[in-house]
């Protein structure tokens, strides 16, 4: 792996640790300003909402320019923002919607880097490093959220809110540069040569759906995200005191256990990268999404901790191994034109079903009780067995059949 790689690695770290950090900020000054937990629950909502028309618009700006300047661009937006952020907070103490309007463009720029950055990944290291990257970032990306989300809670306890959105604005300076010294050389298009607006954005869509493979993993990516809203705090919440009768702070343990699972799994991944081939992908995340729904039914149905905090161990592992197989899949399966847009249908669909996940889950919860929650996460989890099951024979020693996904 080379110097390009790990710039690139340590940029969307600086980037990642100070998305959460400032998130813990806002939600701190939001919540002392108004008083209004619905006010502050609007900001994990008016994310998701962003990201979501991101994703949808992103393609369209990726075909104008070339990965490096989406990313620079996108990072340098995100330090601008946050210094209006800071200004509105600090010096003009502005009101609590413009502050979500600058959260949410911030949001926005996000959801825009996500596909770059996924695309930039194989050119920088080639076929035969691809997993082990994969497992490289996933493994950095989750001991960032790891430590993260404890630290900012120290950080916001001895300082105020305004002094950590300032130790944010040194993270996304430090992103910014990391990213306008990334070299990875790709092809500008100019906005003669782009396609319009609406072409680009559907051709994700179309790709997408053309390709056996990329049709079956996006219906993992739906199911699987319907699944994945059981382990949102509201429910965890009522899973701890109904379920396990013990006190909130297991509710801590178990996401710290599910956090440590997925390190592992993409250490192990990482460690195991070339033992299995392209051409398996398919049963092994089969494979993954039955042993996922089973750690589910498991985790649901016991009334002991340290069962539960296993279980929840053991889904971290295999769910990190699995989105890393997943990931792998999706960068071997289209051409460099095609995998900006392949993945920002991914993320679209992603930000969707979880979405819908939390209100469905939530729902289930109080009116049929934790465990059925559990239950239908499991079903789903098999559901996404049966969708990859279908396509298993598309796998192919390179990954996918990419010729089926190439812009013509």
């Amino acid at each position: 792996m080379n110097k390009s790689f790990f710039t690139l690695v340590l940029g969307q770290s600086c980037a990642n640790l100070a998305d959460v950090w400032y998130v813990v900020a806002l939600v701190t000054f939001i919540y002392n300003q108004t008083g209004s937990a619905t006010a502050t629950a609007l900001i994990p909502f008016l994310v998701n909402i962003a990201m979501f028309a991101g994703g949808i618009f992103a393609p369209a700006l990726i075909d104008r320019v070339s990965l490096k300047q989406g990313l620079a661009w996108s990072q340098l937006g995100k330090t601008l923002l946050l210094v209006g952020l800071i200004g509105f907070i600090h010096i003009f103490t502005g009101p609590v919607w413009v502050i979500l309007l600058l959260m949410m463009c911030i949001s926005l720029l996000d959801s825009i880097a996500n596909p770059i950055r996924n695309t930039c990944v194989p050119i920088l290291v080639g076929d035969e490093q691809l997993r082990r990257a994969n497992s490289l970032i996933a493994s950095i990306d989750q001991m960032v959220r790891l430590g993260a989300w404890p630290l900012g809670g120290i950080l916001i306890a001895a300082f105020h809110s305004t002094t950590l959105l300032f130790i944010c604005l040194f993270f996304y300076t430090l992103a910014t540069v990391f990213m306008f010294v990334l070299n990875v050389e790709t092809p500008t298009r100019s906005r003669l040569e782009a396609p319009p607006m609406l072409t680009s954005i559907r051709e994700g869509w179309q790709l997408t759906f053309k390709s056996s493979v990329l049709k079956g993993l996006t219906w993992v990516s739906f199911l699987e995200g319907l699944a994945t809203g059981v382990w949102i705090a509201a429910i965890l919440y009522v899973y701890v005191e109904q379920q396990l009768h013990l006190s909130q702070a297991w509710w801590g343990y178990i996401n710290a256990v599910f956090f440590g699972g997925m390190i592992i799994g993409s250490l192990l991944s990482a460690k195991y990268s070339s033992s299995f081939q392209p051409a398996h992908y398919g049963m092994i995340i089969f494979y993954s999404s039955l042993f996922l729904a089973l750690m589910t039914v498991g985790f649901g149905h016991t009334t002991v901790g340290w069962i539960a905090l296993l279980l929840s161990g053991l889904y971290g592992v295999g769910e990190q191994m699995k989105v890393i197989i997943i990931q792998t899949t999706l960068q071997k399966s289209a051409s460099l034109d095609a995998l900006p847009k392949i993945f920002s249908v991914q993320n679209v669909i992603a930000t969707v079903s979880f979405g819908a996940s939390t209100l469905l889950l939530s729902a289930i919860t109080d009116y049929f009780g934790v465990i059925r929650a559990f239950d239908v996460s499991a079903l789903l989890l098999c559901c996404s067995a049966f969708a990859i099951f279908r396509v298993r024979h598309h796998f192919t020693s390179s990954g996918a059949t990419k010729y089926e996904t190439t812009i013509s």
